[in-house]
């Protein structure tokens, strides 16, 4: 992808967000004026992935250790979506 504070970079994800958020043009046009293109990209970005967590939709990367304190050891992402699934 282009930059995000690139005109190319902007269509790039209001076109990859558009799949999850059809209407992705007015959430954009509703952020307080202050708020720049390239971060109300990045909350919405934000809010795609805490939707895929809470669908479910997430990968564990780790291989299932423990720290010191009895802490589980992992990063949990979304997991990336296939060609047929939003």
């Amino acid at each position: 992808m282009a930059s995000k504070k690139t005109a190319a970079g902007v269509g790039e994800r209001v076109a990859a967000l558009r799949r999850w958020l059809p209407d992705v043009d007015a959430a954009l046009s509703r952020a307080p004026v202050p708020v720049r293109v390239d971060d109300a990209l990045d909350a919405l970005a934000c809010a795609w992935a805490a939707d895929r967590m809470l669908a479910g939709h997430v990968e564990r990367l780790g291989d299932g250790a423990r720290d010191s304190r009895g802490l589980l050891m992992q990063i949990v992402v979304p997991s990336p979506v296939s060609s047929t699934a939003g």
